[in-house]
């Protein structure tokens, strides 16, 4: 063999040898893992960075610094009605018990920041019990599934299966923008069975939902935190960094709703809008949380133009 054949055939075999080694055996190469109860986590394989973290619980690149930035979100914050929120989550987060079913539902007009903190919401659980969420949007979930089906589901049945089994088996899930889908009889029957699979399983769900809530005369007044000066200046005090003192002294609770607190008329249209069996689960097991305020898009975009 000449000195090329030798280098071709040494090269040839370190790859095979490096390829080998890169195809995880735990996984076989798939990202996650289907554990003796059903329930699904994401392999270490993919989980040795930050980066691959993030992926592997399908938040949007938008949202990788979301933990860097919170001092922004609430700095903003005119009524109160962000930093309610913001304790809310954090309150739900320190009381959390992943086998008790218990959610959150975010309410309120597009660009408020529901989708931030429920994002927050997936990264403050797992970075305090290592608690590898799921985060989608409906609307691209439902698009995700259909394409598994294509013209015939037997072809990519596997796929089909492994992505809604990692929905329904996920630790907690985000579903984003819940009720802007166009509801057809396909939207409707995977999302009912989606949530009313992780309502069996008292597997957690984070929503978020967009409503204005004005229209129902709820009021910025009716979080808690609106005006006295008191809570403006434990607004003011809410950092980030600062998770750990609200674990040991417990900030003042964030003011949420049961769904029987919702008026009559935002019941109806929730129940127009999801189906009643979906709103009468989601009623059951989640807490609601008012948001209010100016789209903050919107605003941004304002403010870049203006510079």
């Amino acid at each position: 063999m000449d000195n090329l054949g030798a280098l071709e055939s040494l090269l040839k075999s370190n790859m095979n040898k490096y390829a080998k080694k890169k195809v995880c055996e735990k996984c076989k190469g798939t990202g996650f893992i289907i554990r003796e109860d059903n329930s699904v986590d994401y392999c270490d394989c993919i989980l040795s960075s930050k980066d691959s973290l993030l992926k592997a619980m399908n938040i949007p690149k938008r949202y990788w610094k979301i933990a860097d930035s919170m001092d922004a979100f609430y700095a903003e914050d005119q009524d109160g009605s962000y930093t309610n929120a913001y304790i809310a989550v954090l309150d739900y987060v320190n009381k959390f018990k992943e086998n008790e079913g218990r959610g959150l539902i975010f309410m309120g007009p597009p660009g408020v920041g529901k989708t931030y903190l429920s994002i927050f919401s997936l990264l403050y659980l797992e970075e305090k019990y290592k608690i590898r969420g799921l985060f989608y949007d409906v609307r691209s979930l439902i698009l995700d599934l259909k394409s598994l089906i294509g013209k015939d589901r037997h072809l990519n049945s596997s796929s089909y299966e492994k992505l809604l089994t990692k929905v329904l088996k996920a630790p907690i899930l985000v579903l984003d923008d819940l009720g802007s889908e166009i509801l057809t009889d396909y939207n409707k029957d995977i999302l009912t069975y989606i949530i009313a699979s992780r309502y069996n399983d008292m597997a957690p769900i984070i929503i978020t939902t967009n409503f204005n809530l004005l229209q129902y005369d709820i009021r910025p007044e009716q979080v808690g935190l609106s005006s006295s000066p008191s809570n403006k200046k434990q607004r003011s005090e809410i950092q980030i960094s600062s998770k750990n003192m609200f674990e040991k002294n417990g900030p003042e609770q964030g003011k949420v709703f049961s769904y029987d607190d919702l008026p009559n008329s935002l019941k109806s249209d929730l129940v127009l809008r999801l189906g009643e069996s979906i709103a009468s689960r989601l009623g059951e097991t989640c807490d609601f949380i008012y948001m209010f305020g100016e789209d903050r898009r919107i605003n941004k975009s304002k403010k870049t133009k203006e510079s």
